[in-house]
């Protein structure tokens, strides 16, 4: 974090890369009405806080890579 901006970065094992239908990451859960919310719902709070997120999957090192970027003015704002 600094006076400008909050990141936030995580990295997940993952065996497979993840399935993506038009621009958007899929569920491979069976139960899809319970699961594959998470990132719409980043997506939405990144709206009200004027965010940007990024992934990326590392196929050698089976990893899938999220960086989350917030403008801190945004969240200052809403505090």
């Amino acid at each position: 974090m600094n006076s400008a901006f909050v990141v936030i970065k995580t990295d997940n094992s993952a065996d497979t890369e993840p399935a993506v239908e038009d621009g958007k990451l899929l569920t491979r859960k069976k139960d899809k009405a319970a699961h594959g919310i998470g990132m719409l719902s980043i997506k939405q709070a990144l709206k009200n806080y004027d965010g940007k997120i990024r992934w990326s999957y590392d196929c050698g090192k089976k990893i899938f890579n999220t960086t989350i970027i917030i403008n801190y003015r945004a969240i200052k704002d809403n505090i």
